[in-house]
């Protein structure tokens, strides 16, 4: 729909379960988390990643695995989405290569966010024994908690 409202339309397939919507930086490209059948290998559904362009077309998997990709967030130049998946904070080309995993352990991170000139992530977790928000280098590195944050879920870089 319009920004300011208005009819709706659907640009995703019909049926199925889509969520986590996010525009590409240039406006060209919607992501989205699609729940997909149990593969061979899988116990279960699982969620993975589609784009679709916001007229409906050109819409085709950009992820295919085992394992739940949520929450993206594209960075601000467009050749990166930061991801949750399993538990983790990802990135991955915007072309759904070039997979590099920034977190590890068995917190529960989730909601990443990239800082407007694309070297780092905000996301929240519950490491170290409660909810709060984290920063880690694009690269996985500086792993580090922001003082103040207890509680804090839903980082945003606006």
């Amino acid at each position: 729909m319009l920004a300011l409202g208005g009819i709706t339309r659907r640009v995703a397939g019909k049926g199925g379960e889509d969520r986590s919507p996010a525009w590409s930086p240039d406006g060209r490209w919607i992501l989205f988390s699609r729940l997909s059948e149990a593969l061979e290998h899988t116990r279960g559904d699982n969620w993975e990643f589609f784009l679709v362009r916001p007229d409906g077309s050109g819409q085709h998997r950009l992820t295919d695995n085992f394992l739940d990709d949520e929450q993206p967030a594209w960075s601000p130049d467009g050749s990166r989405i930061a991801i949750s998946r399993d538990r983790d904070i990802w990135a991955l080309g915007s072309d759904g290569g070039a997979l590099r995993r920034l977190t590890r352990g068995p917190a529960d991170d989730g909601e990443p966010a990239w800082s407007p000139d694309g070297r780092r992530l905000v996301f929240s977790s519950d490491r170290g024994g409660g909810g709060a928000l984290w920063i880690v280098e694009a690269d996985g590195s500086r792993l580090r908690r922001v003082p103040g944050t207890e509680g804090a879920s839903g980082p945003s870089r606006r």
